[in-house]
């Protein structure tokens, strides 16, 4: 897809800059050097994301900077600030790996959508001030790349939540010790019901956003398999608390469909609850967390066509798959014995349901350019009158 003479975008972020220094920039020693920079930040693969995004930003200071403008130097500018955006994603990704389960979960979540917040920022920023300096064609492919980008930091703000609230689950089950399992009484069930409608209508939420990313880099098959199959869990759980096993039995039936498209049938067999204590199954599913390194950066450059956000699969071999089985078997148990109702299996009904969604608005942080310092800059409380 040609954008701009000289460059190109093949569909996939980060945007990679021309190899040719534009001739505007012959001769400014200092400007090149940040370019070339710029170059080896894109193109980098790992190392600290902070620092590249440090160096996209110091090159669009200088070009700022410059008295004059001109459009081949506009584009270099959009450039580095997408990728600066999409970098703040992938720290985000990051941060989100490691929030789950943590007792700090709340304030890395709070940081992560810090960096959202920042990426959808910068994004507005180019947007209102450096994309309509095109010509039509240019500038309609660039704002299907911006756009596309600012729904999925949209859509990772709006999971972040969800994982969020699987976290908050997660430490009920714990109750504050390893040992401390639930033995997953009815009163027990109900109260991982408590706000298990909210967590639902977030999900639905997310699962709308992610309909709307049609050639979204973030979103997959796999991922909207998840989004369903958590959906049918915690409506399951709504269901049950309210007396309806029958509709509670077809929820988790459908959960499970949906995570097969995920994982081996043989990960989601519960004939091993027949055999074991449930208690002891749980806790040692959940005692099972991967202990592997972060998986983020590999999935980014490697493997998000095809596979879960590392995230969400580390919260299913964590805590999905386990519950899931747990609650079949605890709802399979209760109609058997007590409460005789019809088990509702068709997924068209069963989704008739369903809440509307929730989806929280995500709104990006304001940028400027500072003159005094040359540098683009996230604003604060302070006011920017008088720069660019």
């Amino acid at each position: 897809m040609v954008m701009a003479a000289g460059f190109s975008f093949a569909g996939e972020l980060p945007i990679e800059l021309g190899e040719k220094t534009p001739k505007v920039l012959k001769g400014n020693g200092e400007i090149v050097t940040a370019r070339n920079a710029c170059l080896s930040a894109i193109t980098s693969d790992g190392g600290d994301v902070l620092s590249r995004i440090d160096v996209l930003l110091e090159y669009v200071g200088k070009i700022l900077g410059l008295e004059v403008v001109e459009q081949t130097l506009e584009y270099e500018i959009v450039v580095a600030v997408v990728d600066a955006a999409f970098l703040e994603q992938e720290i985000s990704l990051e941060m989100l790996e490691r929030a789950y389960g943590s007792p700090l979960a709340e304030s890395a979540w709070e940081s992560s959508g810090g960096c959202l917040k920042r990426g959808v920022g910068l994004l507005q920023f180019v947007e209102q001030e450096h994309v309509r300096a095109f010509d039509s064609e240019t500038r309609q492919n660039l704002f299907k790349v911006i756009n596309t980008l600012k729904l999925e930091l949209q859509f990772l703000q709006q999971m972040s939540m969800v994982v969020l609230s699987l976290s908050k689950l997660r430490s009920k089950v714990y109750s504050g010790r390893r040992d401390a399992v639930l033995d997953f009484r009815d009163q027990d069930v109900a109260e991982l019901a408590t706000n298990s409608l909210l967590y639902a209508k977030l999900v639905i939420g997310c699962y709308d956003t992610a309909m709307k990313c049609s050639t979204s880099c973030v979103v997959n098959k796999p991922l909207l398999s998840y989004l369903n199959c958590l959906t049918f869990l915690l409506m399951s759980l709504d269901q049950y608390s309210k007396d309806q096993c029958g509709v509670a039995v077809g929820m988790v039936e459908q959960a499970i469909r949906y995570l097969s498209q995920i994982v081996p049938a043989d990960r989601l067999s519960d004939s091993i609850l027949a055999s074991r204590k449930k208690t002891d199954f749980l806790k040692n599913a959940i005692g099972k967390r991967t202990k592997n390194p972060r998986k983020t950066l590999r999935w980014i450059s490697r493997s998000r066509k095809e596979e879960l956000i590392p995230v969400l699969a580390l919260t299913l071999d964590d805590f999905v798959i386990p519950l899931s089985q747990l609650l079949r078997y605890r709802y399979r148990q209760m109609n058997e014995k007590l409460a005789y109702q019809k088990v509702e299996s068709d997924e068209a009904n069963l989704r008739k349901l369903f809440p509307r969604g929730k989806a929280p608005e995500l709104k990006g942080s304001q940028w400027f350019f500072n003159r005094e310092t040359s540098r683009l800059q996230e604003a604060t409380g302070a006011s920017t009158t008088g720069y660019y």
